[in-house]
């Protein structure tokens, strides 16, 4: 993605489209003036950096069409490896009882399971 966003800059900015001829003189005139030079249009390179222009486009099309693809891949993963966990996690803690080792579960969590004690020791 960014190869393709930094290859359409600089073919953008650096890529000539024109070039120098010598501009037609009299024959009179060519012994006594300095030959006069102007730019026009060349059309291959317009062709040329249209040409670079476009695959740059599809390059940086495709880089985001994968990032995103990565990126949702990876949220559904984590996703499903989090629930997991916690499954595992709250499989471990019930058979290991209050009294059980350090435990992996997040803070509302632990404030929910404390006020759940809490409700259950008020009489």
């Amino acid at each position: 993605m960014m190869i393709g966003a930094a290859w359409a800059i600089i073919v953008f900015a650096a890529m000539p489209t024109t070039v120098r001829v010598p501009a037609p003189q009299p024959e009179v005139l060519r012994e006594f003036l300095p030959l006069e030079v102007r730019e026009v249009h060349n059309v291959g390179l317009m062709h040329r950096k249209s040409n670079h222009l476009m695959l740059a486009g599809i390059m940086f099309i495709g880089g985001c069409i994968l990032a995103g693809a990565g990126a949702l891949s990876s949220g559904k993963h984590n996703r499903q490896r989090q629930h997991h966990t916690r499954r595992r996690h709250s499989r471990a803690h019930q058979s290991e009882g209050s009294s059980g080792g350090p435990s992996s579960y997040s803070y509302r969590e632990l404030v929910q399971m404390n006020e759940k004690a809490e409700n259950k020791q008020a009489p």
